[in-house]
């Protein structure tokens, strides 16, 4: 297994990162580059990333990040993930693949949640905010603590979207996006991206997405470009709704 070293840097993309993912859109929306080279062109952008994927799902992304680890490996996760994330792991991976999981409290001091680490733990998989109840982690100490142990952190950025936050910024190796949601924002694609700046990690990843046959197709990755375009603007005004209820 392969991990990347920590990435502490600023923990939002510039309004220029988004600039850039548009002009990657505009600049191959007439030549020979398929939808889902541009997709993953644009998710670099727009994550700070060397490397992107995308998936048919945000649940295939799952699936073929659990295939990293062999039968008697540990991972952890936040106690308040996505309900088919835990589904998926509890009956696929739990029961068919030999993997051990624990749904911890994330928010807790780091000295407690570091007791939740085990000599077999290969993975922590964070989620802030959580779906549903909107729990939010220290992401940066979460980060520090899973290099400390060697561990692969993938963060499930689906309700910051890159416009918020920045996982790899902050210090995470995977950032996963369910472009189903926000990033998609029309209600007309089920996909998910993933991104990383590690090459061996991505390549290993890759070859996973292709023996599943996860990869997603051309009309999919349009139709979440098409969401791409508006994200920003889209974004802004739910934060500004938000703070307006709060």
């Amino acid at each position: 297994m392969v991990k990347a070293k920590s990435n502490k840097a600023k923990s939002a993309p510039s309004e220029r990162k988004l600039g850039l993912a548009t002009r990657v859109i505009m600049k191959t929306s007439f030549t020979k580059q398929s939808a889902l080279q541009t997709l993953c062109q644009a998710v670099c952008e727009l994550d700070n990333a060397k490397h992107a994927l995308a998936f048919s799902s945000g649940c295939g992304i799952l699936g073929s990040i659990l295939m990293l680890f062999k039968s008697g490996d540990h991972v952890l996760f936040c106690d308040d993930v996505y309900g088919g994330t835990r589904r998926y792991t509890t009956r696929v991976a739990l029961d068919n693949h030999g993997i051990s999981a624990d749904f911890v409290d994330l928010t807790r001091p780091m000295e407690e949640v570091e007791k939740d680490i085990k000599p077999n733990t290969k993975m922590l998989w964070i989620e802030s905010p959580t779906n549903p109840t909107l729990k939010v982690c220290d992401i940066q100490g979460l980060t520090a603590l899973a290099n400390k142990h060697n561990l692969v952190t993938v963060m499930d950025n689906t309700f910051c979207t890159a416009i918020n936050q920045s996982p790899l910024l902050l210090g995470a190796d995977i950032a996963l996006n369910s472009a189903t949601k926000y990033m998609g924002g029309h209600s007309d694609v089920v996909c998910g991206t993933i991104s990383t700046n590690n090459s061996a990690l991505y390549k290993e990843i890759k070859r996973l997405q292709e023996i599943n046959g996860t990869v997603a197709q051309d009309f999919e990755c349009s139709l979440v470009l098409k969401g791409v375009k508006t994200l920003r603007i889209r974004q802004r005004q739910h934060c500004k709704n938000g703070m307006a209820l709060a």
